[in-house]
């Protein structure tokens, strides 16, 4: 396999041409005078583990997150462990970009390299090379500057104040969930009860709930950190619009603003910081239209989002757009 990595302008995250001296879309100068910010780029930017060390069972990571829905990559994963291919193409449909079947080096290769075959890069993860998804932490009054980033995070028991320099950050990532609720709704005529001479089987039907689906739409925001002490750990602070389980948390309708604003702080006060394309799209409050790519069904699949992400930051490779 190849292992070709992404080079990306320090100061607008686009990818830059071979060779330019300065960026193509901001103009900013390129070359060793022009120090890379955020987290330090032996900390991310790692080598890929060597074919020899993978221990099973072994990940595929693509560097498109709707490379594993080709059909010929289902065939192949079909055959190699004897499953219906429909069983294999619904758990490809759930993939973010990381694929585990159990694969043994040997096999996890075979799937990488006829991925690449077809135009996408892809690199294989031993069990000891994966990075663990840090547990959600959520920001309560977050200020965002040239400095870092300082908030109150908490979760169901605890509490703590978390203040974290932009050397400590290692990606940031927005992105909406869309999901569906039923919810009750009130009737537009009035109840019967007040009508004696109405039939009670009427009185009885006008007092059965009416029940409506609504869409729900939530922005999100997630922040990565690694541990202050040892530099190995991992932590996960995130901003959201659904905070009702935690009795001290802000009212939804001031949160979706907070979103907003932590966004264009988040965009303006750091350079050099890995981060998807919904931080900007958050920033500048974009339609609908513009979120498609960055679309959830729930939260859970945006978190196997952000631990895709995680190891593409590692490994070095391109922030999606």
């Amino acid at each position: 396999m190849t292992n070709t990595k992404a080079t990306f302008c320090p100061s607008c995250r686009k990818l830059l041409v071979p060779g330019a001296s300065f960026c193509a879309f901001c103009g900013t100068r390129l070359g060793e005078e022009t120090p890379p910010a955020g987290v330090d780029a032996a900390q991310r930017n790692i080598s890929l583990p060597q074919e020899q060390s993978l221990i099973a069972p072994c990940t595929v990571v693509v560097t498109e997150p709707h490379a594993f829905r080709n059909a010929e990559i289902g065939r192949l994963i079909a055959k190699t462990f004897g499953k219906p291919l429909s069983d294999v193409m619904r758990e490809i449909r759930f993939s973010r970009g990381m694929l585990s079947f159990e694969f043994s080096p040997q096999h996890a290769l075979e799937v990488a390299n006829r991925i690449e075959s077809l135009g996408v890069e892809a690199f294989v993860l031993g069990a000891e090379d994966i990075l663990p998804l840090p547990e959600v932490e959520r920001m309560r009054k977050p200020e965002i500057d040239a400095n870092g980033i300082r908030c109150e995070a908490y979760t169901w028991s605890k509490s703590r104040r978390v203040e974290a320099g932009w050397n400590r950050v290692f990606l940031a990532a927005g992105a909406r969930v869309v999901s569906s609720e039923v919810v009750e709704v009130p009737h537009d005529t009035p109840s019967p009860m007040r009508r004696k001479w109405a039939p009670l089987a009427v009185q009885f039907e006008k007092r059965v709930p009416k029940l409506e689906t609504r869409e729900r739409r939530e922005y999100l925001l997630d922040v990565v950190l690694f541990n202050d002490e040892n530099r190995a750990g991992w932590e996960r602070l995130r901003l959201d619009e659904n905070p009702a389980a935690y009795a001290l948390a802000p009212r939804q309708e001031d949160s979706r603003a907070e979103i907003l604003r932590a966004a264009t702080r988040m965009r303006s006060a750091v350079k050099g910081v890995p981060r998807n394309s919904g931080i900007e799209l958050l920033a500048n409050q974009a339609p609908d239209e513009a979120w498609e790519a960055l679309t959830f069904e729930t939260k859970q699949e945006f978190d196997a989002y952000v631990r895709w992400l995680m190891h593409l930051v590692r490994y070095g490779f391109a922030m999606p757009t």
